[in-house]
């Protein structure tokens, strides 16, 4: 059983992708099951928390369906349900209260909602996995055999599709770690004079390579968004739409990687080669293997009035 949990594709995928907060949530949720449903109630109240506060969307999801669908089929225990609920809910106030605040929220609810909405499709088929196990267990001991094999060819299929074995148009690629190791496309930018620490940087990259991202904070540069997908604000600009966000968000310098180019064809690339023509940008440096471009945007972003939220900005 444990052995058919782990070859789940979808939860591979979470640990490629980096989804750590996902995985903790994971380990919480299934630790409180085990506490809730022996009645630990101050243990099963702590998991529950920790099952939440570890990704309030995600763990408040999963966490209520269980909770509804227990208190359907066990009615005797919605008052056991109610002492549980309500001191971990007070608890969890400041969490949303936290989660509400995060620029990845306030800034582009709709990429938010978009993204979460999709991830918990995926991730929800491995949280709900062991209750589906459990319950088709007679089955499976019967058919185990052919059951695993087809559990190894779904993941050897994902491998394919989403390791980078083969590519096509915006073909997404979680699984990208298990055939590439990480490595440092920007160490011999950070050893030039070009790169300044302290600076503001917009960093472009595949989202399930974004140790890009990372490299750039250790070495002393200012993200200019969160370290996550929702924050990055992938999508078409034009002129004006770039102009007030790179404002409000205080950009000095631009980085597209090719790779994020080829992935996802937004049109950031050709507005910055137009600001370098018009001289209101300038290329600070070209990856000698053409694998990222670095652009220095102040002049442009001099020449805007910066809003004092980016709900003022025509996106």
């Amino acid at each position: 059983m444990i052995l058919l949990f782990l070859i789940n594709p979808f939860f591979i995928d979470s640990v490629f992708a980096f989804q750590f907060a996902t995985v903790w949530c994971a380990l919480f949720f299934f630790l409180f099951v085990s506490a809730f449903e022996r009645r630990r109630t101050v243990l099963a109240a702590l998991l529950l928390w920790l099952t939440i506060s570890s990704h309030p969307m995600i763990g408040s999801l999963t966490s209520g369906v269980y909770l509804a669908i227990y208190a359907g089929l066990h009615r005797e225990r919605v008052r056991d349900l109610v002492l549980l609920l309500v001191p971990v809910g007070l608890a969890l106030i400041p969490i949303y209260w936290m989660t509400l605040s995060t620029p990845a929220v306030n800034e582009d609810p709709a990429a938010f909602v978009r993204t979460t909405i999709s991830s918990i499709v995926s991730r929800g088929l491995w949280f709900a996995a062991p209750f589906v196990l459990s319950w088709i267990a007679p089955w499976l001991r019967r058919n185990y055999r052919p059951v695993l094999g087809v559990g190894f060819a779904s993941s050897a299929l994902r491998v394919v599709l989403l390791g980078g074995v083969i590519g096509f148009n915006r073909a997404p690629s979680g699984y990208w770690g298990i055939l590439h190791d990480s490595s440092d496309v920007y160490a011999a930018f950070f050893a030039s004079p070009e790169f300044q620490p302290g600076m503001t940087y917009r960093v472009l990259e595949p989202s399930e390579r974004e140790d890009g991202m990372y490299r750039f904070m250790r070495h002393g540069a200012i993200l200019s968004n969160e370290f996550f997908t929702e924050s990055t604000f992938h999508r078409p600009w034009n002129m004006d739409q770039y102009g007030c966000y790179t404002a409000f968000k205080r950009v000095d310098f631009v980085v597209v990687e090719r790779a994020w180019e080829r992935r996802l064809h937004f049109n950031e690339g050709d507005l910055l080669n137009s600001l370098v023509s018009r001289a209101q940008a300038s290329i600070a440096y070209t990856d000698p293997r053409g694998r990222f471009v670095v652009y220095n945007i102040q002049p442009f972003v001099a020449g805007q009035s910066r809003p004092s939220s980016l709900s003022q900005c025509p996106l």
